[in-house]
């Protein structure tokens, strides 16, 4: 919990004259001197912890200290009831309060479902809103009424950015897929002209063949063609025989 006007404060370096405190001896105290990465804090506060929380929310009012750092139940309660007190920061060394009973005892799990449903029913906001929030309706009805929010002024950068995105996503989308059919349809004309290709030199490979076949056989029967015929031969050597035997 701060004064109003010092609510933003970096307690781990503290601006010079800033006064924060806590009291003396209990659970906060004993959370801050364990903690290695707060013993600055520590040193820095422990001249000033207070005996009371009371007597420490008394000089926080007057300003003698500048920060009390307590239970956030307590100090949400002391802020309701005083519009010059605020809370700030985040919550930070979190426990919870329990209910102690025996083992294995019929009532763990009545009790455990009970504060569950209320958890879940709202039932515990409510007792936050009654006993804690109810009076700072009237004494802080303007810092309670109209809580901060963010306008459609303040969200247009936003929406200008959302917006410009989705139009430059979808112009690359559009440029993405022309290139990719464009890619495609020349690989088809490629795949094409390969099987063309190979078409092509199938045929000709067996026109040629073809070519050569028919040439072989053309020469084989033209060296048929150009020998002496044998069967002529023998009658040409029976008729000059008779011939010799008339002249006789």
């Amino acid at each position: 919990m701060t004064h109003m006007s010092h609510a933003l404060f970096a307690l781990r370096n503290p601006q010079d004259g800033f006064a924060y405190a806590t009291v003396k001896g209990s659970a906060v105290d004993m959370y801050f001197k364990r903690q290695v990465e707060l013993s600055t804090m520590y040193r820095i506060m422990e001249s000033r912890n207070y005996l009371t929380a009371e007597e420490a929310i008394s000089d926080l009012r007057t300003g003698i200290i500048n920060a009390f750092i307590w239970d956030s139940g307590r100090l949400e309660y002391e802020a309701a009831q005083d519009c010059d007190l605020v809370t700030a920061g985040e919550l930070f060394g979190r426990s919870s309060y329990g209910i102690a009973l025996r083992k294995k005892d019929a009532w763990i799990n009545p009790l455990s479902h009970a504060i569950l449903s209320f958890h879940e029913k709202g039932f515990m906001e409510l007792l936050d809103n009654k006993w804690i929030y109810a009076n700072n309706e009237k004494q802080c009805a303007d810092r309670s009424s109209s809580p901060a929010t963010l306008g459609f002024d303040n969200m247009i950068g936003v929406f200008v950015l959302v917006v410009g995105g989705v139009v430059l996503g979808f112009f690359i989308l559009v440029i993405e897929i022309v290139f990719k059919r464009q890619k495609e349809r020349i690989e088809r004309e490629r795949a094409i002209t390969r099987t063309a290709i190979v078409y092509w030199k199938r045929r000709a490979e067996r026109r040629r063949q073809q070519l050569s076949v028919n040439f072989e056989s053309e020469n084989h029967e033209q060296q048929q063609n150009l020998q002496p015929n044998q069967n002529d031969g023998f009658s040409l050597d029976r008729m000059d025989h008779h011939i010799s035997s008339n002249l006789c």
